[in-house]
């Protein structure tokens, strides 16, 4: 049984000036959430502007091409920055994420929203290394996706 269903890569291009702007590279299918209307990018911004208590406010978060919010991203362990999760807007799908510095890899995991947190646990204590392992195998390069059939979108 996996937990894990989609993956994706966004990367810190040179092409563009904007420093929140990252490009999606690869993935190993569409999900429509993560590319509304085309735009195959996404920003990542300081999440200063979200109204939340401090017990639930995230690190930042990630909005579409279009502008429109798609997901905070929580990351709750201070010795384990480069890991978190969230939930994507208007879904049932929970998000893991793994953060480097001029990279950003996103696996969803379809209906499991709220078992997020408890997701980032098997994250952290690399339970789902395998898992992660197959999906960033099964990744296609973006000029690839563009040729992927309208019927792949969910």
């Amino acid at each position: 049984m996996h937990l894990l269903d989609i993956y994706y890569r966004f990367e810190r291009l040179n092409k563009t000036r904007s420093k929140s702007r990252l490009d999606l590279v690869a993935c190993s299918q569409s999900y429509e959430p993560l590319q509304k209307q085309n735009k195959d990018w996404i920003y990542s911004t300081q999440s200063d502007h979200i109204q939340a208590s401090q017990n639930r406010k995230p690190a930042f978060t990630i909005t579409g091409g279009s502008g429109n919010h798609i997901t905070g991203v929580f990351i709750p362990e201070v010795r384990r920055h480069e890991i978190g999760y969230g939930d994507i807007k208007g879904t049932t799908d929970a998000a893991l994420f793994i953060l480097a510095e001029n990279q950003l890899e996103i696996f969803i995991a379809k209906g499991k929203k709220n078992a997020a947190f408890a997701l980032f646990q098997l994250l952290a204590d690399g339970e789902l290394d395998d898992e992660i392992e197959v999906l960033r195998k099964q990744s296609k390069p973006i000029h690839q996706i563009d040729s992927m059939a309208k019927d792949t979108i969910i």
